[in-house]
């Protein structure tokens, strides 16, 4: 885990354990112990979660709903909070290729019709989220130009 990701993920459980431990009435240390019992807190240390970039709050509700028993709530925002990564790096993505392009939004959306750069970034979101803004300009420059010249 990169160090920048250790300490999200301490802040996250620092911020998820305080809150508990003055919900519950206990001291931190042992709410963070309790906290770190969960499958949310699993989720949360696995390297390739994006749950350490959370507010405390999503941490929160999929704590709670673990704790209610209600894996179809913990589920659902598991996934919502994914989809809102997707279309995070969708627009990220698009507004710096069309920067680099000096392309307007008319023009944009005409290259996602030939192209569907949009749906290649939901495809491709596993290796993007995990790679610098230039190399994934680069990647996208390619994808364009095979589709366009096909």
């Amino acid at each position: 885990m990169s160090d920048k990701n250790t300490l999200c993920v301490e802040l996250t459980l620092t911020n998820a354990a305080s809150h508990l431990a003055k919900e519950r009435g206990l001291d931190e240390t042992e709410a963070l112990r309790e906290f770190m019992k969960t499958k949310t807190c699993e989720v949360l240390l696995n390297i390739d979660s994006l749950l350490c970039h959370e507010s405390k709050e999503c941490v929160l509700d999929m704590y709670h709903a673990e704790m209610a028993g209600d894996w179809e709530r913990w589920e659902r925002i598991m996934a919502f909070e994914n989809m809102n990564y997707v279309l995070f790096i969708q627009v990220h993505i698009a507004n710096l290729y069309r920067r680099q392009h000096n392309m307007s939004l008319a023009e944009f959306n005409e290259l996602d019709k030939k192209t569907n750069f949009l749906d290649f970034i939901a495809i491709s979101y596993e290796p993007f989220h995990l790679t610098g803004d230039e190399c994934i300009l680069i990647e996208m420059g390619n994808y364009c130009k095979e589709i366009l010249c096909a």
